[in-house]
């Protein structure tokens, strides 16, 4: 079971800090902090274990890559998301 604090909303509703822990008498707790530019669009991901390989966007404004789920933060900790050639993002396995 994990304890879970959603907290530091900004006015668009973006989390900019999210704390999980793991059960127990005295849990380990755990920091993520998010940063997110003026377009809205997340920039940073990074904190105490939480570290993580940061979004990146096209010209657009669409994230072409981000990271993934319970992986490290290099290398294939990082997925990149296909668009067609209207720059639609398309489906991927």
């Amino acid at each position: 079971m994990y304890n879970q604090k959603w907290t530091e909303l900004d006015s668009l509703g973006n989390w900019r800090k999210f704390e999980w822990a793991n059960g127990g008498e005295n849990p380990t707790w755990t920091t993520q902090n998010r940063t997110h530019n003026g377009a809205n669009e997340l920039t940073a991901i990074s904190g105490t274990g939480a570290d993580r390989v940061d979004p990146t966007f096209d010209s657009a404004g669409n994230m072409v890559s981000g990271p993934k789920c319970g992986r490290a933060t290099t290398g294939p900790a990082r997925f990149c998301l296909p668009c067609d050639s209207t720059g639609i993002p398309a489906p991927f396995q």
